[in-house]
């Protein structure tokens, strides 16, 4: 027997969200972080996203990002 408690519907959301910008951030570097959460935001999980969700949402963006680009060359 499992002993916690189920995952709340808005939490649920809030993970789902995250990992499908992030996961479209990682295809397309082209477009801008906002405009990835603002048609992730219109599409289906807007109920349920703070401000402070967006935040750290732009850093994983940025983070996972930063791994799959190369580092800037360190001589010329």
């Amino acid at each position: 027997m499992q002993n916690h408690d189920a995952d709340r519907e808005a939490c649920l959301n809030r993970q789902i969200f995250h990992n499908s910008v992030k996961r479209k951030a990682m295809e397309d570097f082209c477009l801008r972080p906002s405009r990835l959460k603002h048609e992730e935001l219109l599409s289906q999980h807007s109920d349920s996203v703070t401000y402070k969700d967006t935040r750290n949402n732009n850093r994983n963006m940025h983070k996972a990002r930063s791994y799959k680009l190369l580092p800037p060359p360190t001589d010329l």
